[in-house]
């Protein structure tokens, strides 16, 4: 997807105009201004109202509505004021409520808010009730604060349609999965089945893509749950088979080189390698690698 720079909101509005974007009302935005006193809002921010100020998809998850629907004004100003900490570190900006518009909330928990001075392209003011630090952040222009918000939303789709899902932060599993597999000792290991099938590994194995002809076997062994654990180079993954369309394999996957493993979330099935050795547990997968074991070129089968 396209991300937008600078002061282009022309063209990010133009971009998201063939997208989901739903307008306000010239009533509504007469609602608001009627409940403000004011003649007019900034003409960005009105240009955004009659855009996106019903359904503007990067704030989905956040209320930023200003107008119910029974046409009345929802002025979460109101909620600021009522709260102590929002309140007093609103307090400290010097602003008055009345010159300001609340236009957008995160569950209650931090409010952001332009003034009613006039500027064709007001600065985006902000107040929380959880942040330690008490003085004021610093604004930034609604224009930045719009294609920021977008270009988020952006980069967040962008992570959740990647089949790749790096997971490393998650230490407890990577912990978990390095006692496991024994990746030093074959003789100690904790995995939930005693039994498992050893291949040995043709000499001088240079494997550059194993994904043609493992993802259809790790599909085949995927029913409830999509994703598998992939543990490469001392990196973890979540891996999405089936999201997968162009097999590009982006991590560099080597299902042959030493100290790798791939296991289903509950680690009753999988595969992992050490040394010259592949070690495949879990009846139905052993029986899967065993019915595609040609497609497996690198392996000589041995003697459980």
């Amino acid at each position: 997807m396209e991300r937008f720079h600078g002061d282009q909101l022309d063209a990010l509005f133009r971009f998201m105009n063939e997208n989901d974007l739903e307008p306000m009302s010239d009533a509504e935005i007469s609602t608001v201004c009627t409940a403000l006193h004011v003649p007019q809002l900034p003409e960005l921010f009105t240009y955004y109202l009659r855009t996106a100020g019903n359904y503007f998809s990067p704030w989905q998850g956040f209320d930023y509505k200003l107008v119910d629907e029974t046409g009345c004004f929802i002025d979460y100003g109101e909620e600021v004021r009522e709260d102590e900490t929002l309140d007093r570190r609103f307090q400290k900006y010097g602003f008055d409520y009345k010159d300001c518009l609340f236009f957008l909330n995160n569950n209650g928990v931090q409010y952001f808010f332009i003034r009613l001075d006039g500027k064709l392209d007001p600065l985006v003011y902000s107040v929380d009730n959880v942040a330690i630090q008490e003085e004021p952040a610093e604004p930034v222009p609604l224009s930045k604060f719009m294609i920021c918000a977008y270009n988020e939303m952006v980069e967040i789709k962008e992570h959740f349609a990647n089949p790749w899902l790096h997971d490393s932060w998650s230490t407890a599993i990577v912990n978990l999965i390095e006692e496991s597999f024994p990746f030093k000792d074959v003789t100690k290991y904790s995995l939930k089945t005693d039994r498992y099938v050893r291949y040995r590994i043709k000499p001088n194995v240079n494997e550059e893509n194993c994904l043609p002809y493992l993802v259809p076997v790790l599909q085949e062994m995927l029913t409830e749950i999509s994703s598998v654990l992939v543990y490469s180079e001392s990196e973890l993954y979540v891996y999405t088979p089936g999201m997968d369309k162009q097999l590009s394999n982006q991590i560099g996957l080597n299902i042959y080189r030493d100290k790798t493993a791939i296991m289903d979330m509950v680690r009753e099935w999988g595969w992992f390698t050490v040394g010259d050795t592949v070690y495949v547990f879990g009846e139905a997968f052993i029986q899967k690698i065993r019915d595609n074991i040609s497609a497996f070129r690198c392996l000589n089968m041995t003697a459980e």
